[in-house]
């Protein structure tokens, strides 16, 4: 099993009882999670590291036009911080976050 896929597992299972997780597909490139409870609604990318010299994580969250959450999660400890509204986020930040 990779990584993203077990990062996908440790960010699937806390939020599920939660949230209604559904894996959306937007203009043909995928957003891991599209977490939804009644008017709320938060988008999560998931990626191990943060590719230094590609947005492909990024990018694919900046084409969606609304006002909700978009977050990167990443095992990367170095790589946090704001990529035009994009949340960059170490997982266990993103675990133990009160409020998404």
């Amino acid at each position: 099993m990779d990584h993203t896929c077990l990062l996908c597992r440790a960010i699937y299972f806390p939020t599920a009882p939660f949230y209604i997780i559904i894996i959306k597909l937007i203009t043909e490139k995928e957003i891991d999670f599209v977490a939804v409870r009644r008017d709320e609604r938060i988008y999560v990318q998931v990626c191990r590291n943060l590719p230094e010299k590609s947005d492909r994580e990024v990018a694919n969250l900046l084409e969606i036009k609304d006002h909700y959450p978009k977050y990167v999660v990443t095992l990367d400890a170095l790589a946090a911080g704001n990529i035009n509204g994009v949340k960059i986020v170490h997982l266990a930040d993103f675990l133990f976050a009160e409020n998404y």
